[in-house]
């Protein structure tokens, strides 16, 4: 029994700890919604970040939590994504959530927000790439309200530690393709 109430307690504290502390991360709630900002920086050119950014199709392969993203239109500069996330919320019980993200794109912004209202009330956001000095600084933001009933506390780890893992997928991401690019560039230099 003590046993069982130690698991319960390891559990709910690794539940709760911040995952990465390389992303800077806020969250706030008002009315109802989760405001959440994050930032983080690489020393990845502009072009390789953003590339990493608009891969909507493959993000299944870098982003952890994310299943399924499939572009189902892309007109007038407006791309219609249909994605399907993964959230793990305790170490045998997960949840999945639907979205239709209308993304538009500009230079160094992408907005995006969910359009089927299946699982969230409301989920708008942005990512923003930025230059500074000899650094790419890429921030993420998000609005979000579930549209199913979950504890405000869980909620609020949950929203955290899944913008959390995720920026750091994509950094991940970005730093892998970074190295291979820079490692074929090498070879080319000397096989040219």
């Amino acid at each position: 029994m003590l046993k069982q109430f130690y698991h319960a307690i390891f559990v709910l504290l690794l539940f709760v700890m911040p995952l990465y502390c390389d992303i800077d991360i806020s969250i706030v709630k008002k009315d109802g919604a989760f405001n959440i900002n994050a930032s983080f920086s690489t020393d990845a050119s502009f072009e390789e970040v953003r590339k990493v950014l608009v891969d909507y199709e493959n993000i299944p392969k870098f982003a952890s939590s994310v299943v399924k993203s499939k572009i189902k239109t892309r007109e007038n500069g407006c791309i219609l994504l249909e994605q399907v996330g993964v959230q793990k919320i305790v170490q045998f019980f997960s949840i999945k959530v639907y979205l239709l993200l209308k993304v538009e794109e500009t230079r160094n912004k992408i907005v995006f927000e969910d359009v089927s209202k299946k699982d969230f009330e409301r989920y708008v956001g942005y990512w923003e790439i930025n230059e500074v000095s000899s650094n790419t600084v890429t921030s993420y933001s998000l609005s979000v309200k579930p549209a199913f009933y979950i504890p405000g506390f869980i909620a609020k780890n949950i929203f955290i530690n899944k913008s959390k893992k995720m920026c750091q997928d994509i950094l991940d991401e970005i730093n892998r393709r970074k190295k291979e690019t820079r490692r074929i560039s090498k070879i080319r230099r000397v096989y040219c």
